[in-house]
C-alpha cells in the first residue's frame, strides 16, 4: 500500500516576520526593525527615492499575527506588507520623496532607515580657484631685498630716472604736554617762571 504523502505549509520554508517595531531615532530619520523567526533572507530595494519605496524580502512571509504599524513617523506617513509568491514586500509611503537603506543588526533581524530625500544636502562644490595668471614673455621676476623698507626705496628700485632717496630721517619733536619741554616749560603754552617771580613768595629757582 502506498503511503501518504506528507504535506506542508507553504510557509514551513519561508523566514517569518514575527515583528515589526518603528521609532523616530532623529527628527529626520525613522527606522524599521523586521524581526524574523530565523537567518534573514536576501533583501533588495527595488524602489527608492521617491514617494513609494519598497523593500523586498526574498522566501519569506508575514507572520499571521503580524501587521505593520500605523501612523506617522517623521517623513514616513504608511506603511504595508503584501505577499507575491515566495516575495514579501514593504511598501513605505512618504510625504516627499524617502531616502532608504537596509542594514542587518543581526542574524534575524533587519533594520530599515527612512529618511525624507529633502532632509539629505547634497555635498557643496567647493570653491573654483583663483585663475594662475603666468608672466608674459619677456617679464622679469626678482627678489630684491631692501635696506630702509620703506616706499621710497621701494619706488627708487622701479623707476627707471634719477634714484629716489629712502625716506629714513627722523626729527624728535616734543611733546605738546605731559612732559616738559627742552626749555624747561610744558608744551601748550606753558607759563615761563620769570612770570611767577614774586608771586605767591615765588622767587624762581634761586631763591
Amino acid at each position: 500500500m502506498a503511503q501518504p504523502i506528507a504535506q506542508t505549509s507553504p510557509s514551513a520554508a519561508k523566514a517569518l516576520v514575527t515583528a515589526v517595531t518603528v521609532s523616530d531615532v532623529s527628527p529626520t530619520e525613522t527606522r524599521l526593525l523586521v524581526i524574523f523567526n530565523q537567518p534573514a533572507p536576501p533583501i533588495s530595494i527595488i524602489a527608492n527615492n521617491g514617494e513609494t519605496a519598497i523593500v523586498a524580502f526574498t522566501g519569506s512571509a508575514l507572520a499571521p499575527t503580524v501587521v505593520a504599524p500605523a501612523g506617522r513617523h517623521g517623513a514616513l506617513l504608511a506603511m504595508a506588507f503584501a505577499q507575491s509568491d515566495s516575495i514579501l514586500t514593504l511598501t513605505l509611503r512618504g510625504a516627499g520623496p524617502l531616502r532608504v537603506t537596509t542594514m542587518p543588526l543581526s542574524g534575524s533581524v533587519v533594520a530599515v532607515s527612512v529618511v525624507g530625500a529633502a532632509e539629505i544636502r547634497p555635498p557643496e562644490a567647493p570653491l573654483p580657484a583663483a585663475p594662475h595668471v603666468d608672466l608674459q614673455p619677456g617679464s622679469v621676476f626678482e627678489v630684491v631685498p631692501l635696506i630702509y623698507a620703506d616706499v621710497s626705496e621701494i619706488v627708487g628700485l622701479l623707476t627707471t630716472g634719477p634714484g629716489v632717496k629712502p625716506n629714513d630721517s627722523f626729527s624728535p619733536q616734543e611733546p605738546a604736554f605731559g612732559s616738559a619741554g627742552m626749555s624747561g616749560a610744558y608744551g601748550g603754552g606753558g607759563i615761563p617762571t620769570s612770570a611767577l617771580t614774586g608771586v605767591g613768595g615765588f622767587t624762581g629757582a634761586g631763591a
